[in-house]
C-alpha cells in the first residue's frame, strides 16, 4: 500500500489521479458484456472478412466488430447490427486513428 498524491491509499495506483488509457482496459472494463460477445461472434461468423478490405480488393479475416457511431455519442445503438461493422485489426485500427 502506498499513499497516493491525492491523500488516497492505494495498492498499486491511483484510478482519479492516474486512470488507465482507455485501449489498455480489458473488454469488460470497457463495458462490453456477454451479450456483445455473442453479437460480436455472430457478426463475424456470418460475415468472415474484413469490411474495408474487401472494399479495396483484398481478402482478410475479420477479427474484430466496430461501432460506426461511438457508444459514447449514441449508447442506444450499442447492440443495433446497422451501426455495426466487422473489420480486421489493421483497419479497426485504422478507423481509431491508432
Amino acid at each position: 500500500m502506498k499513499l497516493c498524491r491525492c491523500g488516497q491509499i492505494v495498492k498499486d495506483r491511483c484510478l482519479k489521479c492516474s486512470p488507465i488509457p482507455q485501449h489498455k482496459k480489458t473488454t469488460a472494463e470497457r463495458g462490453y458484456d456477454s451479450r456483445w460477445k455473442r453479437l460480436s461472434e455472430s457478426i463475424r461468423k456470418n460475415n468472415p472478412l474484413c469490411h474495408d478490405c474487401l472494399e479495396n480488393d483484398m481478402v482478410t479475416p475479420a477479427t474484430e466488430v466496430h461501432h460506426i457511431i461511438k457508444i459514447a455519442d449514441a449508447p442506444q445503438l450499442k447492440y443495433e447490427r446497422t451501426n455495426l461493422v466487422q473489420l480486421c485489426t489493421a483497419c479497426h485500427e485504422r478507423r481509431h486513428n491508432v
